[in-house]
């Protein structure tokens, strides 16, 4: 009897592993885990760029603003070089924002309306600067009043694009 127990002891303690449907389970539970926080991330950082557009588009506004104040026209789409500082006389200006997801997207600058010398160059009397947000899977046009519009034309509101 004693030599019976010590055998069962011993293909007890032998057969103490995982079998392979238990094995499977948990590998597709951790494969469904991580492609949910995958998902997750992936739609985090998208809004983390539309915001950072946002952002950039009020401070585009904000600097067009100012090199108009300083000489009477907004640039011309010949100085608009991302990543380049825009100057007026000597006068820095804003850095030019380039798009969170460029070169995949980028911000398209336009100056429009009629030109007239300054800054030492041109300048012109308004501009349009489109832009993509991902979120809505849509491009959108700010012009020198920032107001913002769908592609069919319609006006919207920042607060509504994130």
């Amino acid at each position: 009897m004693i030599k019976f127990l010590q055998s069962n002891r011993q293909s007890q303690v032998a057969n103490r592993g995982f079998t392979l449907i238990e094995l499977l389970v948990v590998v597709a539970i951790i494969g469904l885990l991580s492609s949910i926080i995958a998902f997750s991330v992936t739609r985090a950082r998208m809004k983390s760029r539309d915001a950072r557009r946002i952002s950039d588009m009020k401070q585009i506004k904000s600097g067009t603003d100012l090199y108009f104040s300083t000489d009477s026209g907004y640039p011309d789409t010949a100085v608009w070089i991302p990543g380049n500082t825009l100057t007026c006389n000597t006068v820095s200006i804003m850095r030019i924002p380039d798009d969170p997801s460029a070169p995949v997207y980028n911000y398209n600058y336009t100056g429009s309306g009629a030109s007239a010398s300054g800054c030492g160059g041109t300048v012109r009397r308004g501009y349009s600067i489109q832009f993509y947000i991902e979120n809505k899977a849509a491009s959108y046009t700010m012009d020198e009043d920032g107001i913002v519009r769908n592609s069919g034309g319609t006006p919207v509101s920042f607060d509504s694009l994130l």
